[in-house]
């Protein structure tokens, strides 16, 4: 029984988890995602945040204490999903930018994604295009976030944007605009 249980065990945990070697077909987002909000949960920079909603606008200096909640929708740019291994086609407008540009007939939210690096490789900056639309829903959203060095020489974000509209079939277009600048 406890060798059922052990091998029991052992097949859930191999079935529920992704192997740690999964090749990655495009951009590391979640890997640079990840990276980030270790600096900044650390750092905890404060940030100059204007909400716009319908023509409304907030404004309004904070200290983010979960980055990894604050930085969740640039998650949703993750490519290297199994199912998204031949959807995308790449292209290198130049040697240090990546563009991903979802291929005709295939069906993902990303529509395009653009990283690009700086001389030293590193990602300065990152903009895409998601669009989610069915029958009862229409959203488009523009994400941007700009990278550079800190007071202390880290490389790390100094802005995010999200701006776009969403729309259900009963009710009209709302459109939104997110910015963050970190302050440090």
């Amino acid at each position: 029984m406890k060798f059922f249980c052990l091998v029991l065990s052992l097949l859930v945990i191999g079935c529920s988890t992704e192997p740690s070697n999964q090749t990655k077909h495009y951009f590391d987002i979640n890997g640079f995602i990840d990276k980030q909000v270790n600096i900044l949960n650390h750092q905890r920079p404060p940030v100059s945040k204007q909400m716009v909603a319908d023509g409304k606008t907030e404004q309004k200096q904070i200290v983010v204490s979960d980055w990894a909640k604050e930085l969740a929708l640039f998650r949703l740019l993750d490519l290297n999903k199994q199912a998204y291994t031949l959807s995308y086609k790449t292209t290198r407008p130049d040697s240090l930018t990546y563009q991903y540009k979802l291929k005709p007939k295939e069906k993902a939210s990303v529509q395009l994604l653009t990283v690009r690096l700086n001389k030293d490789s590193k990602v300065y900056q990152i903009e895409a295009i998601v669009r989610t639309k069915n029958q009862l829903y229409d959203s488009e959203k523009h994400l941007k976030l700009n990278c550079g060095k800190d007071k202390k020489s880290n490389w790390s974000i100094k802005d995010y944007s999200i701006f776009g509209h969403q729309k259900l079939t009963m009710t009209n277009k709302k459109t939104f605009e997110v910015v963050g600048v970190i302050l440090n």
